[in-house]
Protein backbone atom coordinates (compact mmCIF):
# COMPACT_ATOMS: atom_id res chain seq x y z
CA UNK A 1 0.00 0.00 0.00
CA UNK A 2 1.59 3.39 -0.19
CA UNK A 3 0.23 6.72 1.73
CA UNK A 4 -0.98 9.20 -0.55
CA UNK A 5 -0.72 13.31 0.06
CA UNK A 6 -4.13 14.99 0.59
CA UNK A 7 -5.51 17.50 2.65
CA UNK A 8 -7.70 16.20 5.91
CA UNK A 9 -11.03 16.60 4.87
CA UNK A 10 -12.81 18.44 7.36
CA UNK A 11 -15.86 16.22 8.45
CA UNK A 12 -13.21 13.52 9.56
CA UNK A 13 -13.76 11.84 13.01
CA UNK A 14 -10.57 11.95 15.44
CA UNK A 15 -9.46 9.24 16.71
CA UNK A 16 -8.02 10.76 20.46
CA UNK A 17 -5.16 10.47 21.87
CA UNK A 18 -2.74 6.66 21.26
CA UNK A 19 -4.14 3.92 23.81
CA UNK A 20 -0.57 2.38 23.76
CA UNK A 21 2.86 3.68 24.09
CA UNK A 22 5.74 1.65 24.88
CA UNK A 23 8.94 1.95 24.74
CA UNK A 24 10.44 5.82 23.71
CA UNK A 25 7.53 7.61 21.97
CA UNK A 26 6.92 10.79 23.82
CA UNK A 27 4.14 13.51 22.82
CA UNK A 28 5.74 16.32 20.83
CA UNK A 29 9.39 13.98 20.71
CA UNK A 30 10.51 14.64 17.31
CA UNK A 31 13.92 15.89 16.40
CA UNK A 32 14.35 18.99 17.74
CA UNK A 33 13.98 21.03 14.54
CA UNK A 34 10.49 19.17 13.45
CA UNK A 35 7.80 21.92 13.82
CA UNK A 36 4.47 20.96 14.61
CA UNK A 37 2.00 19.64 11.99
CA UNK A 38 -0.24 21.60 9.85
CA UNK A 39 -3.29 22.25 11.68
CA UNK A 40 -3.94 22.41 15.67
CA UNK A 41 -3.12 18.68 16.10
CA UNK A 42 -1.01 16.83 18.79
CA UNK A 43 1.79 14.80 17.64
CA UNK A 44 3.66 11.91 18.80
CA UNK A 45 7.50 11.18 18.03
CA UNK A 46 10.33 8.07 18.85
CA UNK A 47 12.95 10.35 18.59
CA UNK A 48 12.85 11.53 22.04
CA UNK A 49 16.27 12.74 22.41
CA UNK A 50 18.26 9.78 20.55
CA UNK A 51 18.29 7.91 17.09
CA UNK A 52 18.44 4.60 18.99
CA UNK A 53 15.19 4.76 20.86
CA UNK A 54 12.31 2.55 19.70
CA UNK A 55 8.59 1.73 20.50
CA UNK A 56 5.16 1.18 19.22
CA UNK A 57 2.59 3.72 19.15
CA UNK A 58 -0.90 2.04 19.30
CA UNK A 59 -4.22 3.16 19.25
CA UNK A 60 -6.26 0.10 19.71
CA UNK A 61 -10.59 -1.20 19.30
CA UNK A 62 -10.49 0.81 16.37
CA UNK A 63 -13.68 -0.66 13.74
CA UNK A 64 -13.31 0.96 10.31
CA UNK A 65 -15.54 0.19 7.44
CA UNK A 66 -13.89 -0.81 3.91
CA UNK A 67 -13.63 2.04 2.05
CA UNK A 68 -12.72 4.20 5.27
CA UNK A 69 -9.74 6.32 4.44
CA UNK A 70 -7.67 7.04 8.05
CA UNK A 71 -5.60 10.48 7.95
CA UNK A 72 -2.69 11.80 9.72
CA UNK A 73 0.41 13.46 9.14
CA UNK A 74 4.04 11.38 9.44
CA UNK A 75 7.25 12.69 9.26
CA UNK A 76 10.46 10.80 9.40
CA UNK A 77 14.02 11.08 10.07
CA UNK A 78 16.76 10.81 7.01
CA UNK A 79 16.23 6.93 6.87
CA UNK A 80 12.99 5.15 7.15
CA UNK A 81 14.66 2.12 8.21
CA UNK A 82 12.79 0.01 10.50
CA UNK A 83 9.53 2.00 10.55
CA UNK A 84 6.34 0.65 9.88
CA UNK A 85 2.71 1.69 10.07
CA UNK A 86 0.64 -1.53 10.60
CA UNK A 87 -3.29 -2.04 11.10
CA UNK A 88 -3.39 -5.43 13.39
CA UNK A 89 -5.88 -7.67 14.32
CA UNK A 90 -6.52 -8.04 18.10
CA UNK A 91 -5.29 -11.32 17.55
CA UNK A 92 -1.68 -9.61 16.42
CA UNK A 93 -2.32 -10.96 12.47
CA UNK A 94 -1.05 -8.05 10.47
CA UNK A 95 -4.04 -6.99 8.12
CA UNK A 96 -2.85 -4.54 6.23
CA UNK A 97 0.49 -2.40 6.30
CA UNK A 98 2.01 0.50 4.11
CA UNK A 99 5.51 1.45 3.24
CA UNK A 100 6.83 4.35 4.92
CA UNK A 101 9.16 7.23 2.28
CA UNK A 102 11.87 9.27 4.13
CA UNK A 103 9.95 12.30 4.59
CA UNK A 104 13.38 14.24 6.19
CA UNK A 105 12.12 16.44 9.11
CA UNK A 106 9.00 17.34 6.97
CA UNK A 107 5.49 16.61 7.37
CA UNK A 108 3.55 14.14 4.37
CA UNK A 109 0.24 14.62 5.36
CA UNK A 110 -1.61 11.41 3.85
CA UNK A 111 -3.89 9.13 4.02
CA UNK A 112 -4.80 5.42 3.94
CA UNK A 113 -7.87 3.39 2.76
CA UNK A 114 -8.88 0.11 4.34
CA UNK A 115 -9.75 -1.67 1.83
CA UNK A 116 -11.93 -4.46 4.08
CA UNK A 117 -14.23 -4.20 7.39
CA UNK A 118 -12.00 -3.94 10.43
CA UNK A 119 -13.59 -4.46 14.08
CA UNK A 120 -11.43 -4.15 17.00
CA UNK A 121 -8.03 -3.55 15.43
CA UNK A 122 -4.99 -1.64 15.92
CA UNK A 123 -3.56 1.14 14.63
CA UNK A 124 0.13 0.80 14.83
CA UNK A 125 3.22 3.05 14.30
CA UNK A 126 6.71 1.18 14.94
CA UNK A 127 9.91 2.20 15.25
CA UNK A 128 12.60 -0.63 15.33
CA UNK A 129 15.13 1.43 14.37
CA UNK A 130 18.44 1.93 16.26
CA UNK A 131 20.83 3.71 13.63
CA UNK A 132 21.65 7.39 12.80
CA UNK A 133 18.38 9.30 11.46
CA UNK A 134 16.14 6.99 12.59
CA UNK A 135 12.79 7.85 13.94
CA UNK A 136 9.12 8.74 13.08
CA UNK A 137 6.60 10.96 14.44
CA UNK A 138 2.67 11.21 13.43
CA UNK A 139 -0.01 13.64 14.16
CA UNK A 140 -3.56 12.69 15.61
CA UNK A 141 -5.38 10.57 13.58
CA UNK A 142 -8.58 11.16 11.55
CA UNK A 143 -11.23 8.54 10.05
CA UNK A 144 -13.38 9.42 7.33
CA UNK A 145 -15.64 7.22 7.20
CA UNK A 146 -16.75 5.21 4.00
CA UNK A 147 -19.82 6.88 1.66
CA UNK A 148 -22.37 4.97 2.24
Amino acid sequence: RRLVMRDAAPDALALGAPTGISGDWTLAGGFRTLQSPVGELDWWGSWSGSDANQGELVWSGVDVQAGAVLQFQLSTGPSAGGMNVLLRSETGEILDQVGISVAQNNWLPVEWRVETDVENADIVFSDAGSEWGQWMAVSDIRLQVAPQ
